[in-house]
Order: structure tokens, then sequence, then C-alpha cells
């Protein structure tokens, strides 16, 4: 049997080199198991996503042809615990069940959230204008009347054209009142009603590809990407060194002349002559290296994450004496990941100082002897 590329659904990130984001399975939900299985469809791994083939006949069509709105749907695990650490997940909040979607037949899926809805059945022992029920499940928070979908039937399971309609629903009590008028003593009815979304364990968020055509077939694999991007944060640079004011003026370099990414600036402080009591780390080395000079250097701008490291990030010292720059330090490294603190910094020339998160790396430079 024949098989061609139907689709291809790759993560991206440009926290990596390439965008190639390796953090993440991606397996079919229990109802798009049994859409592979009906379709003979396959599902072959690879380290940024999946590629979906299909057996076609010989004219390349599908051996089993794909009925009109087919979807698809994935469940998206995380394998990598310190993706959030680096990735900006500002998209995500207020979404108790984030799902991506493809709003066009290929490209770059959209974040939406999972909607769910639970069903119940009620018995109509005498009809009345403000007929109440308990219900037993929990109504997502803030539903409207409108949100309550009432089907009457007519107690042999087939539909009924009685007008059984919502007058209100209490959600201290879980109580609905339903004027059920229109319908017959003995009658049941149906209630569906908006609940809050869940996910299953371990899954960060589902993947629906919808619209699924044999004509995908022909060019294929046709491709979809999910695009997250790099966390921004403050680079912060603390210097502790025993030489002395005397010997010059410490300064953070970024020579890199390759133009691919902007310059980083640095904005010094003497940590001995202007201290920062609500700078945590600051205070630590205060406590740790009482007779040492400190000084820290704060990225002008934001910095994206990148797992790429800077390689011409230089420690610089201005000897005034000499009347040069001596390079005390090449290649600083990226600050680590895990060095993350929130400091108050004065944002785009205001005069209020604001919250940032931070990333911080400690340069120790010591001269034996001084």
């Amino acid at each position: 049997m024949k098989f061609l590329p139907l689709f291809d659904l790759q993560i991206k990130h440009s926290y990596y080199p390439g965008n190639r984001c390796p953090d993440f399975s991606i397996d079919p939900t229990a109802a798009g198991r049994e859409l592979l299985r009906n379709h003979r469809l396959v599902v072959k791994s690879r380290p940024d996503g999946v590629r979906i083939i299909a057996p076609v006949d010989a004219g390349g069509n599908p051996f089993i042809p794909f009925a009109e709105d087919v979807t698809l749907p994935f469940h998206l695990r995380l394998e990598n615990p310190d993706f959030a650490l680096f990735t900006d997940l500002s998209d995500r909040h207020g979404l108790t069940a984030p799902r991506y979607v493809n709003p066009e037949p290929s490209g770059a899926l959209v974040l939406t959230s999972k909607t769910a809805r639970q069903s119940e059945r009620f018995h109509v022992a005498e009809p009345a204008a403000a007929d109440t029920f308990v219900l037993a499940g929990r109504p997502a928070p803030g539903p409207q009347l409108t949100d309550f979908e009432i089907v009457g039937t007519d107690g042999n399971g087939g539909g009924s054209n009685v007008n059984i309609a919502m007058v209100d629903y209490d959600a201290a009590t879980n109580l609905i009142t339903v004027d059920t008028r229109s319908a017959k003593a003995g009658e049941d009815f149906a209630l569906s009603y908006p609940v809050v979304p869940s996910l299953g364990r371990n899954v960060f968020a589902e993947v629906e590809i919808a619209g699924i055509d044999a004509s995908w077939l022909s060019g294929g694999p046709v491709e979809f990407h999910i695009d997250f991007k790099p966390r921004q944060t403050r680079w912060v640079y603390y210097v502790v060194t025993n030489m002395g004011n005397s010997s010059g003026q410490f300064r953070i370099v970024d020579s890199d002349s390759s133009q691919s990414v902007a310059k980083l600036l640095f904005s010094r402080t003497d940590l001995g002559a202007d201290s920062d009591p609500t700078d945590e780390v600051a205070n630590e080395l205060a406590d740790q290296y009482p007779g040492l000079k400190r000084f820290r250097f704060i990225s002008d701008d934001l910095v994206p994450c990148s797992q790429a490291a800077r390689k011409y990030l230089e420690l610089h010292l201005d000897n005034d004496r000499l009347s040069q720059s001596l390079r005390l330090s090449q290649s600083l490294p990226n600050p680590s990941l895990h060095n993350y603190s929130s400091l108050r910094i004065e944002v785009d020339n205001s005069s209020s100082l604001q919250r940032q998160d931070s990333l911080f790396h400690i340069i120790t430079h010591l001269i034996p002897n001084i």
C-alpha cells in the first residue's frame, strides 16, 4: 500500500537556533485515535512535531475518503520543566483549557480556549410556571440564561414540541427555575449548560486540525505550526571586586560587530555609594562581601531569552592613569534561567519605578595581595 504525507504539525520557538522546539510530545486524543484507525492514518514523530501520512490508491486519492469537516485532535504534552523560564506565556493567562486551532488550511495555529457543556435530565411531576430543580453539576462562572439549552421529550426518548423555558438560575444554591406549563405531567426534559473545561493530566494544550481534505495529498504535506516567543527580561551583572575606585571605572561592553542583533547597553550603579534596599541579590552580596566593592549593571532594554550565548559581552576597566581600557573578562555568560530576580527599575524615562523581571549573573574579580 502506498502512503503520502498529509500534513505536518511543527512546534517552533525562537529561543532555539533554527526555531525548532524539542520540548513537547504530541499524541492523538481518544477521538483522534479513532479517526486515525478509521482512515488508517499513521503518525510519524519528529523532534519538533509530527507528520501524518495517509494510504492512497493508484490515483493518489485517500484509500478511505474523508468526510466533510473532519477534525483530528491531539494532546500537546510539555516535556521540559524549564519551558516557562524562557517562554512568554502571557497569552495563556485566563485560559483554563488552552486549545490551538487552524483558522486556515495551513500556517500558524491560533490559541483559543476549549469549551465544554454538561447535560442533565429532569422529570416534570406537575407543570408549573416556576418549577425548580437542583443541578447535579456546576455551570461555568457567570452564566446567562441564554447559555442554558432545554430540549423537551415525550417520555420515550423522542422529541417534543413543548416550549419549556428557563426562568432563573441561582448560583449560590445551584437551583434552576423552569417554566414547564407547556409540558405534561410525567414528561422529561434535557438541559445542557456550559461548564469549566479541563484538559487531561499533564496536557499543556489541545490541538485541533480541522477541515482535513484529500487535496492536501497532491502537494503535501500541508504545514501547520505553533509559534512560541521567548520571555524578555532585564539582564543584570553584579561585579564584586577588591579594586578601588582609583583604579578606574568598570564597564560592560558589547563588542559584537556582526549587527545580527542589537547591541546591549548597561547602566552602572555603585552599590556601595548608592545602595538599593529593594534589591535582594545586592543585599545578599553586601552581607557576603562587606569589605569589597560591589557594582551592578542593568541592561537598558529587555533582552529576549536565547539558548545561544552572546559571545562578545566583555568586562572592561577604564584605567584613568594609563588612559586606556583593560579587558578583564570576555564572553561573559548569559545569566542563568534559574537566577531570577525582580528589580524596581525606571522605565521609559518615567519618574516612577516599576517592578521588572530580571536574570542575573555574579562576577567576582579579585586581585591577590591588594
